[in-house]
């Protein structure tokens, strides 16, 4: 079966989500109320620990037979934390942070396009999407719900190459702008690298997905904040590098000349 291949210019912006074109994102309000509060507070605990949960395991350990490594270096992390991850699916990249991290809860850094489909906004804000701020007037709400989710031990999960590249088999380069808030809250970047397996009958059944969790990387604070952060990233990038080395290449991808 010849291999799928994807012709991209920028590697940074170019984004290849199934969803791109279907869904009509709509910039946050300037008062959009990133928590979630009273009865709808039982209700979020509800659906993401009674539905959400199950079907997360289901869907990536059964379905799909996402296996996890390295899940004890987790055990070492006292409190909240930051993942950081390799955006490469549509579905499952929604499930996994809560697989990653489990038995933390864990809250997603979203485009507004998360919380843009109608009818189901709600539903997914009580999951944990935190959408990123459109102006700086929403910006002091989305550091304070960061800074009030960590200091309750939860995991913020954030892809920061921000756009999926579907089965792409290697870390394409990201900035350092969103290690910004493990250093600032003084707590560790997490890194875990979604890798990919040829499956043994590649016309039928997808590749298959083993997911790596690196080391903690603690912010240096011996260093002024701009340093640290890039120290950070540097880091989390590297460890993410090393663990897609053997990462089988299901779709080609080839740049064209601009």
């Amino acid at each position: 079966m010849k291999r799928k291949t994807i012709y991209y210019t920028d590697e940074i912006n170019d984004d290849f989500a199934a969803t791109r074109d279907s869904i009509k994102a709509r910039p946050v309000s300037d008062d959009y109320c990133y928590d979630v509060q009273g009865v709808k507070k039982v209700v979020a605990w509800g659906l993401y620990r009674v539905i959400a949960t199950p079907v997360v395991f289901f869907y990536c350990r059964v379905v799909r037979r996402v296996k996890i490594k390295n899940r004890r270096v987790l055990r070492t992390v006292d409190g909240g934390c930051f993942l950081y991850g390799n955006h490469t699916q549509n579905v499952i990249d929604a499930f996994l942070p809560t697989l990653v991290s489990f038995p933390k809860r864990c809250d997603v850094i979203t485009r507004d396009d998360a919380v843009s489909i109608f009818g189901l906004k709600n539903i997914v804000k009580m999951l944990g999407a935190l959408p990123l701020p459109s102006s700086l007037a929403t910006m002091r709400s989305f550091s304070d719900i960061l800074h009030k989710r960590i200091e309750k031990g939860r995991a913020v999960a954030i892809y920061p190459e921000a756009h999926i590249w579907p089965y792409y088999n290697k870390i394409r380069p990201f900035p350092d702008n969103s290690f910004s808030y493990p250093v600032s809250f003084g707590v560790p970047a997490v890194p875990y690298t979604v890798t990919y397996k040829k499956s043994a009958v590649p016309s039928i059944l997808p590749p298959k997905i083993t997911v790596y969790i690196g080391e903690p990387i603690y912010p240096d604070k011996s260093l002024p904040k701009s340093e640290a952060r890039k120290a950070m990233r540097d880091a989390v990038y590297n460890q993410m590098c090393d663990a897609s080395a053997d990462s089988y290449e299901h779709i080609k991808y080839i740049k064209k000349d601009v």
